[in-house]
């Protein structure tokens, strides 16, 4: 009985707390001025896919001491009223180190990549949210879960309806916590999309993951890295979506504009919305 009144008391307070403190709406930039900051480079583009509205998109910058920078992107109009679901886009790369390699300026979450993903998914009717990385992507992605676990009802984001997309090699993190379950932050998750890249081990039967395979990846492996992957996922049972296209390359989703490219984009924004918004 003691335990059931302090859980009581712990959500009343919560709800309190979502009321009370929360993002203002001062607080949030146009995304126009996150596109801004985004520094041109030769492989700094956009998705293929638009959707109307995504550019009434929002930003709240969170900068605390300590933890990852975050980015988290919300729906045109969104007023914090109900928290809603939210997709993370995982990062594998050390900000300072992937800065220098493409000669300065951008961090991955910088890249007009990153920036048009989130825009399209907080289009839909999601947050979502990019970080910082540092030299351990992993303890990078543990800090995030756990920042939005404990602020909440401050970010309007319901931690029960979390998904992560990852592409290419930031899919070894993301599968990483689905599967050593670290901290029990993986088991929060509710779902995964990840493009052209995946690994063997595999989170448990019945999770949903929409795998992007381009028939045309030309990436040293990888065509057998990705049967690897989806037999490992049919053994464990796993929920398997596979969005196959045959003349698709890496990162097609970037540099292949053409209609399967958008309609492979469009199909993992449904997927998200399935698992994490519809009950």
């Amino acid at each position: 009985m003691k335990k059931l009144v302090l859980r009581c008391l712990y959500f009343s307070l919560a709800l309190l707390s979502f009321a009370e403190n929360k993002i203002s709406q001062d607080e949030l930039i146009p995304v126009a001025k996150r596109i801004a900051e985004s520094k041109p480079g030769e492989y700094n583009k956009p998705i293929v896919f638009r959707m109307p509205g995504m550019d009434n998109v929002r930003v709240a910058k969170i900068n605390n001491t300590g933890m990852p920078k975050l980015e988290v992107y919300y729906p045109p109009n969104f007023a914090f009223q109900t928290p809603i679901a939210a997709v993370i886009l995982v990062n594998s790369f050390n900000d300072a180190e992937f800065s220098a390699s493409i000669g300065g300026g951008n961090a991955m979450r910088d890249l007009l990549w990153f920036i048009s993903w989130a825009q399209v998914i907080a289009t839909t009717g999601m947050a979502a949210v990019t970080y910082e990385t540092f030299d351990k992507p992993i303890q990078s992605l543990l800090a995030v879960l756990g920042y939005l676990r404990n602020q909440e009802c401050y970010l309007g984001i319901d931690y029960s309806r979390l998904g992560i997309w990852a592409a290419s090699s930031h899919v070894y993190p993301a599968q990483f916590i689905l599967n050593e379950r670290t901290g029990g932050f993986g088991k929060i998750l509710k779902c995964a999309a990840f493009y052209y890249s995946g690994n063997e081990s595999m989170p448990p039967e019945g999770f949903p993951i929409l795998f992007a395979r381009p028939g045309r990846d030309n990436i040293p492996g990888n065509q057998e890295e990705f049967a690897r992957f989806i037999a490992a996922a049919k053994k464990a049972g796993v929920d398997l979506t596979i969005a196959d296209y045959p003349e698709g390359e890496h990162a097609f989703d970037l540099v292949n504009d053409t209609d399967r490219s958008r309609q492979i984009i469009a199909q993992t924004l449904k997927f998200f919305k399935e698992h994490l918004m519809e009950e």
